[in-house]
């Protein structure tokens, strides 16, 4: 027998051991010790029965967005960048483009109108939240702040708790449910967890299992009602490596996320909003933004068509600095705030009918790229 079998034995065991259960013996059987149990374990438990679906009475459909390309809806979307970036104005300013249903930053679509509810721990309502709010132009009575829980035990006795997405999850599928009853206002579309990691219990924030079992119930209760959710969270103390790799806590945040959003400041001191996972769509280009007056202000670039933008950006390279290597073209396009993605130029390329050859005819030299 070989390593491997052996190894495939060994497996076996343990699961033969799994299901020689051990069960109490039941009164009148004999004394209390515990006996094993030889029957079937699966066709003897009845406690359990499955909830499936055939795949062949599963409808396909489309992704619906709330920012289409950025922001899906039904699902949980993660903004993270370090402390300070502007986490807080990006949410706040994607709220404000629901209560009016005005053009997004990317200038390709208007924002659907809708509700958000907004859970804020780090900053006050009255002092902070409001005032941005109203600098932004945002509908105020389309934003709704989700303070607190009332609870009440079992002996009558009611207490004010922090909403809990393990434990409170009810509380907020009854916030929805009510404010969308109204005949008069829109629905809620949007759900502001900032931070994330402030309404998550006593889940330890680094422990995959436990993160995942805390935000669960809150996705399903996001497809139930067709809500997006917008989870904040910061940036870890590691400022290399994969840029995924960087969101504070476990990997299971950017996992769960079908989209993740990062505030990026470079040396220049230029901020923009990066995408940098995306489970449902290609990456969407970056956004430049800075922080004026009390309100987010995004630059006038992105209210060009983002494929035109591409376009121009990469034929006027060419055309200044003539055949180029790939390489030196993606990391122009990367940096200084262009915010233009590798996927984007092989499309603008093909698009543009703009020329491929490598050195030698060698791939290994690298592609230089030329009109």
């Amino acid at each position: 027998m070989d390593n491997q079998d052996k190894a495939l034995e060994k497996h076996l065991e343990k699961l033969r051991d799994v299901i020689r259960i051990s069960v109490p013996r039941r009164e009148g059987q004999g004394p209390p010790e515990m006996a094993t149990y030889t029957g079937d374990m699966f066709n003897d438990d009845h406690t359990q029965s499955p909830i499936y679906r055939n795949y062949a009475e599963i409808a396909p459909r489309e992704v619906e967005w709330l920012w289409p390309g950025r922001i899906p809806s039904s699902m949980f979307t993660l903004l993270v960048g370090k402390q300070g970036s502007g986490k807080t104005f990006i949410a706040l300013d994607i709220a404000a483009h629901l209560s009016k249903g005005t053009t997004w930053p990317d200038g390709d679509s208007a924002a659907p109108v809708g509700r958000t509810i907004l859970l804020a721990a780090e900053d006050l309502a009255n002092e902070v939240i409001a005032p941005r709010l109203m600098a932004m132009g945002a509908d105020m009575g389309k934003i709704t702040s989700l303070d607190a829980v009332r609870v009440q035990d079992e002996n009558g006795k009611t207490r004010i708790e922090l909403f809990d997405a393990q434990r409170r999850l009810v509380s907020l599928d009854v916030l929805i449910r009510g404010l969308n009853a109204s005949r008069t206002l829109p629905p809620v579309r949007l759900i502001v967890l900032d931070p994330v990691t402030a309404y998550m219990g006593d889940a330890d924030q680094n422990s995959n299992i436990e993160v995942r079992m805390a935000l669960s119930g809150l996705i399903l209760l996001a497809a139930k009602h067709k809500v997006a959710v917008l989870g904040l969270n910061h940036l870890n103390k590691c400022n290399e490596g994969d840029e995924v790799e960087r969101v504070l806590g476990s990997t299971a945040f950017t996992a769960l996320a079908r989209s993740v959003l990062m505030v990026k400041t470079n040396k220049a001191g230029r901020t923009r909003l990066e995408h940098i996972k995306c489970n449902v769509a290609p990456l969407a280009s970056s956004l430049p933004c800075h922080v004026e007056d009390g309100k987010l202000a995004w630059s006038e670039a992105q209210k060009i068509s983002e494929t035109k933008r591409v376009d121009d950006w990469l034929l006027q390279y060419l055309q200044t600095n003539g055949p180029s290597a790939k390489t030196k073209i993606v990391e122009a396009a990367r940096d200084n705030g262009v915010g233009i993605t590798e996927s984007q130029l092989e499309k603008s390329k093909k698009r543009q009918g703009i020329k491929q050859r490598f050195p030698g005819g060698n791939p290994r030299f690298g592609a230089i790229w030329h009109t």
